[in-house]
């Protein structure tokens, strides 16, 4: 977590994702969402958003997955950011999952 850079605002916090069954849905080779992302709503200007990011802990931790947006979005104060289900796809070049 620490070669990402973050939002500085004080409102800013990592959005959590809880590792249960349904987090989570499986659709051919890929991985998305199965319940909405939801950030805390900005108090203050967090500024422009390039990209987010998959991480092991709240603060720090290790990161799993970086993506970068094809257009920055700028989250300003009284705003909310929210990945809706199916929003984060995640593709693997596998023919097949094994559990």
């Amino acid at each position: 977590g620490t070669s990402i850079q973050e939002p500085i605002a004080g409102s800013y916090e990592r959005a959590r994702i809880d590792n249960v069954s349904g987090s989570w849905e499986i659709s051919g080779t890929s991985l998305n969402n199965g319940v909405a992302i939801e950030f805390v709503p900005a108090t203050e200007d967090w500024g422009m958003v390039r990209g987010w990011a998959m991480c092991t802990d709240n603060l720090d931790g290790k990161v799993i997955m970086l993506e970068m947006f094809e257009t920055p979005v700028e989250v300003t104060a009284g705003t909310s950011v929210t990945f809706p289900i199916g929003g984060v796809s995640i593709d693997f070049e596998i023919d097949r999952w094994t559990l």
